[in-house]
């Protein structure tokens, strides 16, 4: 659990939301601990990128990071609002403070893992906006981290380190620390 010295909400929902930088495996370990938990796995990029009809590359590209981060809130709190869902978010979902409020109020799990390992799942990140351009991978996402880590610990609930870790072990350790009435058949 997070040990932080700041109040959080009570449950809103029993929502699973996994934030965490580009590579940090929300979207790899995502849909097995949803499929274990009988839950539905929600991609919150895949489903900003079907509301808007455009890659997040296109959006960020075309139409600009302001117009992204508005969508975002909007498919964040919609999904927030049912329950029994494992809610892979983008990394930059932190920086709007609506978004901090609402990942308060969910089961907030923060996918810890330092730039280094982060660069080597995410390689170049052709398709990643933040990483368009970068001399160095690992330095650009050490920058993000930088500024993003406190926000992310600030409204996680569990903190996990994924580092040399396989997705498998990860679920288990997920699974473990969650609260019963989650991991608990009714």
């Amino acid at each position: 659990m997070n040990d932080e010295n700041h109040t959080l909400h009570p449950f809103a929902a029993n929502n699973i939301c996994l934030i965490g930088l580009m590579g940090s495996g929300k979207s790899t370990i995502g849909p097995p601990l949803a499929e274990h938990l009988g839950y539905d796995f929600i991609d919150l990029d895949e489903e900003i990128s079907k509301s808007m009809g455009r890659s997040i590359r296109e959006i960020f590209e075309q139409l600009g990071e302001e117009k992204f981060r508005t969508e975002e809130r909007n498919q964040l709190r919609r999904f927030c609002q049912q329950e029994r869902q494992v809610i892979a978010c983008g990394g930059g979902v932190v920086v709007t403070a609506d978004n901090l409020e609402c990942l308060r109020r969910q089961i907030t799990v923060y996918l810890a893992a330092s730039p280094e390992t982060l660069a080597d799942r995410v390689g170049v990140g052709e398709d990643r906006p933040l990483l368009k351009g970068a001399v160095s991978v690992a330095h650009r996402l050490a920058t993000i981290l930088k500024e993003r880590e406190p926000l992310y610990r600030d409204c996680a609930r569990i903190i996990l380190a994924t580092e040399g870790k396989d997705p498998a072990t990860l679920v288990n350790e997920l699974k473990a620390k969650l609260p019963t009435e989650i991991t608990t058949p009714a």
